[in-house]
């Protein structure tokens, strides 16, 4: 309901001074012997007029008018459709666990009590979808005419940081209330989600087995690009590992020709750095394989290999350089 306010903004004790000028004018056009005209009382009228005119001018009044209305407040819900969502945890996929949870009737009707929600899926970028897309009847959302394909779950990345920055340019205008966010919490690129300002409350729902889960990962595997035959070349490999601590695992360096070399590695829990010594026999340029056999109980062999580009020489050059006088180019 609108809501008319005035205030005065000058000096109040002006008004008193209305009464008294409205009586000197009507004194003076009707004093004894003064003409009654109807021009005299126009003028009277018009002489009041600009009294009571310069006396407002001088308290100087405001008028706010204040129209109140009611919006409900906009909140942003943020869906993980990366790939690590297709992971089985007890007979289970991530992404089924969401859909559960969307799908629940006590979540649908809080839903859509809350106001507008506005709903984005992301992996290595955000992107809007369709509630309804899912089997979401009824409730409030606020979608673009454009929005993309239903959730996918085949994200090559998950960069929570970078959804959580680009909902903060797009939500800008929305009076962005909330965050609602259901994810496994696996961010692997991007910046660090906490320094992802919004302003609003996130709300986070996990989705998976909160333990760790039993795998073995090859990160990396470095040494130098080129090589002599017959002679070794070391090779460090970063290894990540959870759940094996304490158990013994070949570790293999192969290129398509067959093994190169095999030496058995004690797993520790977490990150750890192995030298293995490799020795080409032969020259040419090939790809080298480092691959820790899958267990029995891992939970994906996926990450279990990475390969490299190693040239190997024939043999080293044996170069003469002469000058006439030490010079700092060959010092």
């Amino acid at each position: 309901m609108p809501d008319l306010r005035t205030t005065l903004g000058g000096n109040i004790y002006l008004l008193m001074l209305l009464p008294v000028l409205a009586g000197l004018a009507v004194y003076l056009y009707r004093r004894p012997g003064h003409s009654r005209s109807s021009l005299v009382r126009v003028l009277l009228f018009l002489r009041i007029s600009a009294l009571l005119t310069a006396v407002a001018l001088l308290v100087e009044p405001l008028f706010a008018l204040t129209v109140h209305h009611t919006r409900p407040p906009t909140i942003a819900l943020l869906v993980d459709d990366s790939a690590s969502m297709g992971i089985e945890e007890a007979g289970k996929q991530r992404w089924q666990v969401a859909l559960d949870l969307l799908h629940n009737a006590q979540v649908r009707q809080a839903l859509d009590k809350i106001g507008d929600v506005r709903a984005f899926a992301f992996a290595e970028s955000l992107r809007t979808f369709d509630l309804k897309s899912l089997g979401m009847e009824g409730g409030q959302t606020s979608l673009t005419p454009h929005a993309s394909p239903p959730l996918k779950w085949n994200g090559p990345a998950t960069d929570l940081g970078g959804a959580l920055t680009a909902l903060a340019d797009q939500a800008g205008a929305h009076d962005l209330s909330a965050v609602l966010l259901i994810s496994d919490g696996a961010a692997n690129v991007g910046v660090d989600p906490e320094k992802a300002a919004l302003g609003v409350p996130i709300y986070a729902v996990g989705v998976g087995d909160p333990a760790e889960p039993k795998d073995i990962a090859v990160v990396s595997a470095l040494c130098d690009p080129v090589g002599v035959a017959g002679e070794e070349i070391p090779v460090r490999v970063t290894i990540r590992s959870s759940g094996y601590a304490g158990r013994r695992v070949p570790i293999d360096i192969r290129t398509p020709d067959g093994s190169l070399l095999t030496q058995s590695l004690l797993l520790d829990e977490g990150d750890q750095q192995v030298d293995l010594p490799l020795k080409p026999e032969s020259p040419g340029r090939r790809t080298v394989e480092v691959r820790i056999p899958a267990q029995p109980d891992e939970r994906s062999a996926d990450n279990n290999s990475v390969f490299f580009t190693l040239n190997v020489l024939k043999g080293k050059y044996r170069i003469l350089i002469a000058s006439g006088s030490p010079i700092p180019d060959f010092g």
